[in-house]
């Protein structure tokens, strides 16, 4: 005997499955942006007490980190995008900013610069992470070169 299910019961069914799974993703949602609050009050508090511990005794903070090196054995200097976290981009707004891109080099107004577009995975280091995200985006490139030296154009938010 073949049993049928009213449309009606198995919506219900399935909203009974949903309702769990929503509320403990909310807890999740929130849980972590207290981790990451948490986390930036730790990094303040860290920074103060090696400022402290720079003053009263050096020796005992870590040993600062040893300077990249290019293949030629060239010291590389500054932070570059490796100090960028990316930011969520939706599809259009990826699209648009390789277009700025490609518009500037073709125009000779940008005479270096680099991006990385990533998948977001998801257990995107403590960041929320929105629906409508295509792509999580660090990007650095130069801007205005034809008004002379022109700017740097930084998409991502600068870390440490």
């Amino acid at each position: 005997m073949e049993r049928t299910v009213e449309p009606s019961s198995a919506r219900r069914t399935l909203q009974e499955l949903v309702e769990p799974l929503r509320r403990e993703r909310e807890q999740i949602v929130e849980r972590l942006a207290e981790l990451a609050a948490e986390s930036v009050a730790l990094r303040g508090d860290l920074a103060d007490v090696d400022a402290v511990l720079k003053r009263l005794d050096p020796s005992s903070l870590p040993a600062p980190a040893k300077k990249r090196r290019d293949t030629n054995g060239k010291v590389q200097e500054g932070g570059g995008m490796s100090r960028l976290v990316p930011k969520p981009l939706t599809q259009d707004q990826l699209v648009e900013v390789l277009a700025d891109m490609a518009q500037r080099v073709e125009r000779g107004d940008s005479f270096e610069g680099s991006i990385e577009y990533l998948m977001p995975g998801p257990f995107e280091d403590l960041m929320e992470i929105p629906e409508d995200t295509y792509a999580l985006v660090k990007a650095s490139y130069r801007v205005g070169n034809t008004d002379g030296q022109g700017g740097v154009r930084l998409i991502g938010v600068w870390g440490e």
